[in-house]
């Protein structure tokens, strides 16, 4: 690595009396391309605002371009900093009056200066310039246009023509992409990457699919502290190396997934900017063609070099407006597979039982209590009690719109160890005597609770039913109905104290479930209800580094059983999903993931 582009060493920053970083070390060379992931209030946006000289580090030493942002800079030279650094934001900083053009001669405003930035005159040179950056990114044709009446993914090609014309050496980009759609997030990175040639690039990134292009390096960071840095390498070929920094024997089922499938940066080249829509791949299959709202269709890939191939030549997904119409193409006869609404599924399992496919999905529907606030905090028996005084099966009775199922347990039935013999089941009288143990005997002395959840129908539906029920043994519950903005905030922010949540499990292992939202370290991310225990934290780093199978599947066990005992959370629903399959379709399978198994398809 040559001379670094940014060295920070103990840096803290304290605002409102919370750290919203603390990293003792990192340093990024010349030229590095990294992206930065985590969940929201990591403090993803944060760092960027510490590099670009926007936020002071309360603490430690800050190094940027061989500037020193540890102290306060003279205004010169926090503008010659400000000049080197490019910068591209969710919100753009385009202003919206001007033309396409006029917006990405501002990149040029500190190297003329003086009068000629205030009243807008640009040497014939750099609007020379700003032709071509507009040219380069493919949108020379609205240079006259209003920022306002671009697209979005216009104003972001904008943005990037903006950073061709200033040639910063350090660029940061915070989720350029998070406002677009596939096909365009994949050409703005496309086209960022080639902005940021010879340049350090810094991307907070989202959506892990677009790391290829965007990264060699991969830092995470939680709750304000780096979490992981990762170098990702091409070793040839067939091979990439990643450097894990702690273990994880889970991670091998993570890189199945399909976002984070390796693609060359030759293929992704190739696209000329329009990866979405003309993916690369080693499958069975490839896409032959893709008509936008009506369908795609794959073909069998003749350069698979896979043991088994496909026994069917291609697949046509049809697009269609919802579940209904889907299932009413699939009784006509027009296609062999359909998902199956929910309000269909007693009428296809009485007249269509040899074409109806159910199966369990990942996800489970909970309610969390915050065990730091009152009166949750020093009441197991209470938590306990609500746990005993829910009739489960008649919550999944009353959501007919929806496919589920009664959860006694934490893991769903999708993965290994999961939805076995539940551990909670209605029993009003246990319900009774642990409520009379926490000291709220017939609900004296226990004041209402208020259940805080995201507002629609079905979730309305839930908390009524949780209500009615738990009035049956004197508790009082308050559903609370939150818009989604709000509900977000109340609950990142840890200002709800009994709450309903969901999680979906992006891989059929116990360990996407019950580490995030149970390790003591992820409290005030995943881990939403604060929950923390040394026996459970001892248990599931213990899996972490178990490579035998049914090692680690014992501990994940052990760690529920011992959740479930505690009681920080109430598991309500296991979630299922069924389709309609024709009976000329063999080898039929849906994984828990919700993919359909295409290789073991064949026409009878």
């Amino acid at each position: 690595m040559t001379a670094g582009a940014i060295a920070l060493q103990a840096v803290c920053c304290v605002a409102a009396e919370r750290t919203l970083l603390d990293i003792a070390s990192l340093h990024i060379g010349h030229g590095e391309r990294v992206a930065i992931v985590g969940h929201n209030g990591a403090g993803k946006s944060t760092l960027l605002r510490l590099l670009n000289g926007f936020m002071p580090a309360t603490l430690g030493s800050v190094q940027v371009l061989g500037h020193d942002l540890s102290q306060r800079l003279p205004t010169a030279e926090l503008r010659r900093l400000r000049r080197q650094v490019g910068q591209i934001h969710q919100g753009l900083h385009l202003v919206g009056r001007l033309t396409a053009l006029e917006n990405v001669l501002i990149g040029s405003l500190g190297r003329i200066g003086g009068w000629r930035s205030w009243l807008r005159c640009f040497p014939a040179d750099e609007v020379a310039r700003a032709d071509a950056a507009l040219h380069a990114v493919g949108l020379l044709a609205r240079a006259a246009t209003r920022a306002d009446r671009l697209s979005g993914g216009e104003r972001q090609k904008v943005a990037i023509a903006r950073l061709l014309l200033q040639r910063p050496a350090l660029i940061l980009a915070d989720e350029p992409t998070a406002a677009l759609d596939p096909a365009a997030a994949s050409e703005v990175c496309h086209l960022l990457a080639q902005a940021a040639a010879g340049a350090t690039l810094i991307t907070v990134v989202h959506n892990p699919t677009l790391l290829p292009v965007l990264a060699e390096r991969v830092i995470g960071l939680k709750q304000g502290r780096v979490a992981f840095d990762l170098p990702v390498a091409a070793v040839d070929d067939l091979t990439l190396e990643v450097t894990l920094s702690y273990p994880y024997s889970e991670f091998p089922a993570v890189c199945a997934h399909p976002a984070l499938a390796p693609v060359s940066q030759e293929a992704f080249e190739t696209a000329a900017g329009h990866f979405g829509g003309q993916p690369a791949g080693t499958g069975r299959f490839r896409l032959a063609s893709w008509e936008r709202g009506t369908q795609l269709v794959l073909e069998k890939n003749p350069e698979y070099a896979g043991a088994s191939p496909s026994h069917l030549d291609g697949v046509t997904f049809v697009i269609y407006a919802d579940a209904a119409a889907a299932y009413a193409a699939f009784t006509a006869g027009e296609v062999q597979e359909a998902p199956l609404p929910a309000s269909e599924r007693e009428n296809a399992r009485a007249v269509r039982p040899d074409e109806l496919y159910e199966y369990p999905l990942l996800g489970t529907y909970l309610l969390g209590f915050n065990m730091r606030a009152e009166p949750w905090r020093d009441s197991r028996e209470l938590r306990q009690a609500l746990n005993y005084g829910i009739d489960r099966a008649a919550i999944a009775a009353a959501l007919t719109d929806e496919s589920w199922e009664p959860a006694g347990n934490i893991l769903p039935p999708g993965m290994a160890g999961g939805g076995g013999a539940p551990y909670y089941t209605e029993d009003l009288d246990r319900a009774r005597g642990l409520l009379a143990q926490a000291g709220y005997s017939e609900g004296s002395g226990l004041p209402p609770l208020d259940l805080a959840y995201l507002d629609n129908a079905s979730n309305r539906k839930v908390a009524d039913e949780v209500r009615d029920q738990l009035a049956r043994i004197d508790i009082n519950v308050v559903p609370r109905a939150l818009a989604s903005s709000e509900y977000a905030t109340l609950i990142l922010t840890q200002q709800l104290s009994f709450f309903r949540f969901s999680w979906q499990a992006r891989y059929p292992n116990g360990d996407d479930v019950l580490y995030p939202l149970f390790y003591s370290g992820n409290a005030g991310s995943d881990n939403l209800t604060q929950y923390a225990s040394d026996e459970v934290d001892g248990l599931l780093e213990e899996a972490r580094r178990r490579s035998d199978e049914r090692a680690r599947l014992e501990l994940l066990q052990q760690a529920e059983v011992r959740i479930l005992e505690d009681s920080p959370v109430i598991p309500l629903l296991y979630q299922r999903a069924a389709r309609m399959v024709a009976t000329t379709l063999g080898g039929y399978a849906r994984t828990p993931l919700d993919y359909t198994r295409y290789e073991l398809l064949f026409l009878r």
